[in-house]
């Protein structure tokens, strides 16, 4: 909505709430805690509550910065009604398990962080609270939405040394029904008019009869949606990959990580079957067999994983080459808290920033001897440079064009007081 801090505060104020809820999540953690404080300080709210990943770590100094009044540190669906009840109420919140509050000034958590055991137990979002229309995918731009869906979470495999998908999200699957999941999806085609969907699962095909009773939804429903997913490129076949192109199925992401087979091997796709060579050629096997199909291929590499080199980078630049793949993004590595990266760079000396709001993958937050900040940019350039970059189609362009402009004459009919400033922008 493009609104700045005192617009926001407006805003809330207008509403009148009892309690804000927000998620705060990493590489905004200092702008979600002014944003939070202010609304703290200003609006007559009995009780502001965070929740996000980097709660879970970071809980002591949300609460003395004084942005939160009550941390919740499990999964937010899980544990939000008791913590409402307990304030309604006047009961002890420190009784409730994974929460984090002040006790006679001093920051405080309980043990533990509930969790769901089942993404059944949530109902479908009501989609009639947003405007759809604001929200814009880089594959999906001619298409309306696209809508974020969730089919299951979890992602248990070794590479969680890095990425905080594990952390995050847990290292147990839980599983949505398809039966759910195709009513969510119809409602969001036939009532909402969404025909553009991200599925947001960290592996969407890890099991493979649930990946295609989620796809027999979508045909016998008979939908109108074309969708983008993520898993490993040890997860899926000719078979389900053409049942996913039926499906509606636009493009798959593939974590390539590193080109270099020793560095794929050890560090970034730890624990395949076989050797290096052998998960290299499975990797390359998938891709062809996604473009194969009419499936994009898109493919995620990281610069930076310990023992990159120069080298390692020629090498995984050679290797996007020969795989063809249709767009590529190199993020730079960022130690995430709650991995064993993190703890390690701070054991090693590596980190080089103290804000988290650096932790964004887009720039060096940590170096090694022989590959530092600006061997890390380079390489960066270098391998965002080494594929073709994804052409938009005349309809997608003329959508975003439109979405600009609505935007520009929203903008022009608001009025405010303030005139925002890049560190107060939502």
């Amino acid at each position: 909505h493009d609104l700045d801090i005192e617009d926001v505060l407006r805003v809330i104020a207008e509403m009148n709430p009892l309690y804000v809820v927000s998620v705060i999540n990493l590489p905004s953690l200092e702008g979600d805690s002014a944003i939070l404080r202010a609304i703290r300080e200003r609006c007559g709210v009995r009780s502001v509550i965070g929740f996000g990943t980097v709660v879970r770590r970071e809980w002591a100094g949300l609460l003395e910065g004084g942005s939160v009044d009550v941390l919740m540190c499990g999964d937010p669906e899980v544990q939000i009604m008791s913590v409402l009840d307990y304030l309604e109420q006047g009961s002890e919140l420190m009784e409730l398990p994974g929460v984090a509050m002040r006790v006679e000034d001093e920051a405080k958590r309980t043990q533990g962080e509930p969790m769901l055991s089942t993404l059944d137990e949530l109902p479908i979002p009501d989609y009639g609270l947003l405007d759809l229309n604001r929200y814009e995918y880089f594959e999906l731009l001619d298409r309306t939405g696209p809508a974020l869906v969730y089919t299951s979470r979890g992602c248990p495999f070794a590479c969680g040394y890095y990425c905080p998908y594990p952390y995050g999200f847990g290292r147990k699957i839980r599983f949505r029904s398809p039966e759910l999941v195709g009513q969510e999806l119809e409602l969001l085609n036939k009532e909402h008019e969404v025909t553009g969907v991200l599925f947001r699962d960290q592996v969407f095909t890890i099991k493979r009869d649930h990946t295609e009773a989620i796809c027999n939804q979508i045909l016998n429903r008979e939908l109108d949606i074309q969708w983008v997913c993520e898993t490993k490129y040890d997860r899926v076949d000719r078979d389900l990959l053409e049942l996913m192109k039926r499906a509606g199925c636009r493009s798959i992401h593939y974590g390539l990580e590193s080109g270099d087979e020793k560095l794929f091997w050890t560090v970034g796709k730890p624990g395949g079957k076989g050797s290096p060579e052998e998960a290299m050629e499975h990797f390359s096997r998938s891709i062809a067999e996604t473009k194969a199909v009419g499936i994009r291929a898109h493919v995620h590499t990281i610069v930076g994983l310990p023992g990159e080199t120069k080298e390692t980078i020629e090498n995984t630049a050679a290797r996007l080459k020969s795989l063809d793949v249709d767009s590529v993004s190199a993020g730079i590595i960022t130690p995430y808290p709650g991995t064993q990266l993190y703890n390690e760079a701070v054991e090693s000396g590596w980190i080089r920033e103290d804000s988290f709001s650096r932790f964004t993958t887009g720039e060096p937050v940590l170096e090694y001897e022989g590959f530092g900040h600006r061997d890390m940019l380079k390489a960066r350039e270098r391998l965002m440079s080494s594929v073709r970059r994804q052409k938009p189609t005349w309809n997608g362009a003329i959508r975003r064009i439109r979405r600009l402009g609505g935007r520009l004459l929203r903008n022009l009919n608001q009025r405010s007081d303030v005139t925002p400033g890049p560190s107060t922008k939502l």
